[in-house]
């Protein structure tokens, strides 16, 4: 074998360790990805998986979602009112009951 093929086989067989290392790594990361996916979406349809494109933005939704207060008055059958930008936010629900939030006018 010359030093040249001996050479050359060293560097592929590094090659090959590291694109393993590579490939071991993104099974990791594909697996915390997808079960970071079903935690905020829920469990997937059948003979289907969750796109990971999105999933920043559905986990601010649910972390501002998170962030209201109780409407305080579950007990009607009317839309929450509430005062104060902080809290009126169109789109939103209360934790408690889930009626929209509506801004007063």
């Amino acid at each position: 074998m010359s030093k040249c093929h001996a050479i050359f086989c060293a560097y592929r067989d590094e090659l090959e360790q590291e694109a393993d290392e590579h490939d071991q790594l993104r099974e990791k990361l594909a697996t915390i990805l997808t079960n970071t996916a079903i935690a905020l979406k829920g469990e997937e349809p059948e003979l289907t998986s969750w796109s990971w494109h999105d999933l920043a933005e559905v986990a601010q939704k649910l972390h501002d979602y998170a962030q209201l207060p109780d409407c305080g008055t579950c007990k009607t059958n009317k839309n929450v009112t509430v005062t104060g930008p902080e809290i009126a936010r169109p789109g939103f629900f209360c934790n408690k009951c889930g009626r929209a939030w509506v801004q007063q006018t």
